[in-house]
């Protein structure tokens, strides 16, 4: 009984491992994706191409450089309509390209 408890348990273990390890992942892609959001619509600000962008583009680079930590799905909810997170990640990818800026 003891064997099949402490087999359980380094199974358990390990899996909070693997979990905490993917999350750590996730955020930390994130907030190199954001970076780069960022970093591209200064570009497009300052080469002066802001304001020939379509009003969809100018509404979700000004929300992302006002929320640059928020996860896409909380600063899809922030757009007026709310848009879906493929939307925004569409848009997202878009500045990026204007910007000539691959995303990470």
């Amino acid at each position: 009984m003891e064997l099949m408890q402490g087999k359980l348990m380094r199974e358990l273990r390990g899996q909070v491992n693997r979990n905490s390890n993917c999350e750590i992942r996730n955020i930390g892609r994130a907030a190199v994706a954001a970076k780069a959001q960022v970093e591209a619509i200064k570009e497009i600000r300052s080469s002066g191409r802001f304001t020939a962008l379509p009003d969809e583009l100018k509404e979700t680079a000004t929300l992302r450089e006002d929320f640059p930590e928020i996860p896409l799905s909380e600063l899809a909810a922030k757009h007026n309509p709310p848009i879906t997170k493929s939307g925004l990640n569409h848009r997202l990818k878009k500045l990026l390209a204007l910007a000539g800026k691959e995303q990470p």
